[in-house]
This record gives C-alpha cells, sequence and structure tokens, in this order.
C-alpha cells in the first residue's frame, strides 16, 4: 500500500474502503412507491426491499460523540491540559443557543458531554470540503488530531513501517490518517481529481460535453462526435496546465462544473456564444447587451441572467446568436 507517512504540516483521512476495496458495504432499506391500479386509481405499492452501492463519498462527515463523561478522551501525548486550553479560543467558534448565543468561545470542559465547545459541530470533519487534507498548523485541526488519535474509529499512521497491507487493517477502523507535507498532499489531491476528471467525461453526454468544450474554448460544430470531444477533453485534463487567464486546472474545472446544474451550465455555454459573436458587447464599465449593463465580470453576468425578472433579456439574446444579429 503506497502511503506517505512522514511526520509532516497536513494529515489525510481517508474511509478504509479507497484502501481496500472488499471493505464496501451495500446500504439497504425498504423502498415505497405507487401505482395507478385498473381502475384509474393511484394506490401504493407494496414495499420492496432494495439494497444500493456504498460509496465512501456518501460518508463524509464524521462526528465525534466527545466527553471525557462517555469515556472519550483524547491523546494526552499529542496535546497536553495546558496546550488544548491555549487552542481552545484560537479556533474562532461561537456559542451557538442561549443568553451568549454568538459570543466568542474561550475555554471547553471536557468533563461535560454536552460542553460548547467539545460538541461544537465544526468540530465535525467533513472530508468533501477539505478533499480529505487537513492543514495541521490550524489550531482545529491540532484538536481533532488529537482526538482522532484517542478514537478507534481511526488507523493512525505516522511511521512508514507501521503500513499494513490492505486486507490487514482491523475491522473496526473506518477511517486510515496518515501523516504528509503540504506538497505531497497537493500532489495525491491533483492525481486524484485527475482520475476522476477521465473518469466523468467517459459519462458526459454529446451536449454536456459540448457545452465543457466550449467553456474551455475547444472549438465545436453540429459535426463534432462524442468521441472526438471525450478525447480533446482528456488531453486537456492529462496535460495539467493551468486554463488560460485562470489559476485552475482543467480537472479542477471540470470537478466545479460538474457540480453545477444543468441550467447554470447551458448559461455558461450561451454566454461564451454571445461574447464571441459580439452579441453581448465589452464596454468601459463591463459588459453590455442591447443598453443594459450585465455586470462586471463573468460572474456578475451569471448572476443578472439568474434572476427570474431578467429572463426575457436571456431569450433575446439566445434569439440574436440564433440570427446572427450583433449588439451594436
Amino acid at each position: 500500500m503506497n502511503l506517505v507517512t512522514q511526520l509532516s504540516d497536513s494529515f489525510t483521512i481517508k474511509h478504509v474502503s479507497i484502501i481496500n476495496p472488499a471493505r464496501k458495504m451495500a446500504l439497504q432499506g425498504v423502498e415505497y412507491s405507487t401505482h395507478v391500479n385498473e381502475q384509474g386509481r393511484q394506490v401504493d405499492a407494496e414495499p420492496k426491499p432494495y439494497q444500493q452501492p456504498y460509496f465512501a463519498e456518501s460518508r463524509q462527515r464524521i462526528i465525534f460523540e466527545y466527553s471525557i463523561s462517555r469515556g472519550f478522551e483524547w491523546d494526552k501525548k499529542e496535546l497536553s491540559d495546558e496546550k488544548m486550553a491555549e487552542l481552545i479560543p484560537l479556533c474562532g467558534f461561537n456559542f451557538l443557543k442561549g443568553k451568549t448565543e454568538g459570543d466568542a468561545i474561550l475555554k471547553g470542559n471536557p468533563h461535560n458531554a454536552m460542553d460548547p465547545f467539545f460538541s461544537h459541530e465544526k468540530l465535525a470533519i467533513d472530508l468533501i470540503e477539505f478533499d480529505g487534507i487537513f492543514d495541521f498548523t490550524l489550531p482545529i485541526n491540532k484538536i481533532r488530531y488529537a482526538m482522532l488519535k484517542a478514537d478507534k474509529r481511526f488507523l493512525v499512521i505516522e511511521n512508514q513501517d507501521e503500513i499494513p497491507e490492505p486486507d490487514q487493517i482491523p475491522l473496526e477502523k473506518t477511517f486510515v490518517v496518515t501523516r504528509r507535507t503540504i506538497i505531497e498532499a497537493q500532489q495525491t489531491r491533483n492525481t486524484d481529481m485527475i482520475s476522476d476528471a477521465i473518469i466523468a467525461v467517459q459519462g458526459l453526454d454529446l451536449k454536456l460535453l459540448k457545452i465543457i468544450a466550449q467553456i474551455w474554448g475547444i472549438q465545436v460544430d453540429e459535426n463534432t462526435s462524442e468521441e472526438a470531444l471525450k478525447k480533446q477533453l482528456n488531453f486537456h485534463i492529462l496535460d495539467k496546465k493551468f486554463i488560460p487567464g485562470t489559476k485552475k486546472t482543467y480537472a479542477q474545472s471540470l470537478k466545479e462544473h460538474m457540480a453545477m446544474d444543468n441550467k447554470q451550465l447551458t448559461l455558461k455555454s450561451i454566454l461564451i456564444n454571445a461574447k464571441k459573436l459580439s452579441v453581448i458587447r465589452a464596454t468601459k464599465v463591463g459588459f453590455s447587451y442591447q443598453g443594459q449593463h450585465l455586470g462586471m465580470n463573468d460572474d456578475e453576468i451569471e448572476s443578472f441572467f439568474l434572476k427570474p425578472e431578467n429572463a426575457e433579456y436571456l431569450v433575446a439574446i439566445q434569439a440574436s446568436i440564433a440570427n446572427g444579429t450583433r449588439n451594436e
């Protein structure tokens, strides 16, 4: 198992099923549905058991049920009581309810199961937000690390010699934690992102492929095939370069755009064509259409068109694109 584990300035958390696919589980439940009977009435169907694949990504929020009164304690070798007391006010947490709601939390009581700091929602770990990589120099992550080292769900690896084979990871361990430098962590993240992007491209239909291609400045027309577009997109993703005029790689861009709904993606495609055909014109104060100011940049233009009251402008712009009418 290839994991970089030198002590350094970040730590990485992965669900054990990412390392050992045999540890993936199935989610089971009961599906309720309705159907129309012979009399034309909508009735409840018999409940059907279902089973769907387990994805590690579906379990991205890790909550610590922490307090000494419940039998939990952080790793005191990692973080002494005195150091913990120093770090708590540096986390910037605020009280979430009661008379002190909104005030800064300056101390914590680990003997209280409902302590405002140790039960705070911000202590939960959201893997998806940080791609599973946590900057060890931040106070909150120093505390999290001391807590997860004492949590039986985590296998914490700090030495290269401690790395077990995937099938030797104890069954009670749900997450694997390793230490690494920020640069190493970023390299791993980039490699994973490129792999995910290549897989994502294969699942896109021709319409979405054309939209992504247009956003990236790739020339497309009605004769461009799905296979040709996938090859072009994959070429750009594997090239690892930044998109011109941005600080984002093509893999990062694809990840962002895949998180958007079809309405947002379609809007981006329309605006790209509108600028290309001079339907939308650049001015000294931003961009405009037929004298209507749209915004200073792409984000402002998109926000303008996403407002329901501006829908008529988008319809007019689409008509102008179709007719080849320039914005004079």
